[in-house]
């Protein structure tokens, strides 16, 4: 079984929401510390988004490797990344 989301640190949990409009996923950092880069990989949706977000960073630029997508981004504590149908 392959993860839906996966991401490049441990102890990142990636909790994911399908709905009509698209899909959000959760970015919780247990790490303690902040991530400077932290990427994250999406694979499975269904769809290919139109527009990718992050709700503190704003816009993001997906690239594609057959697999899904995948974004990078800092993280502090916690965020979401929107990605819209």
């Amino acid at each position: 079984v392959q993860p839906v989301v996966r991401c490049s640190h441990a102890f990142v949990e990636t909790p994911l929401l399908l709905s009509a409009g698209g899909a959000v996923v959760t970015l919780l950092n247990w790490r303690g510390k902040p991530l400077p880069q932290l990427r994250v990989n999406v694979s499975g949706l269904g769809f290919t988004p139109s527009k990718v977000e992050s709700v503190l960073h704003g816009a993001l630029t997906p690239t594609s490797d057959g697999e899904g997508l995948t974004v990078s981004l800092p993280l502090e504590s916690a965020d979401f990344l929107l990605l819209h149908k």
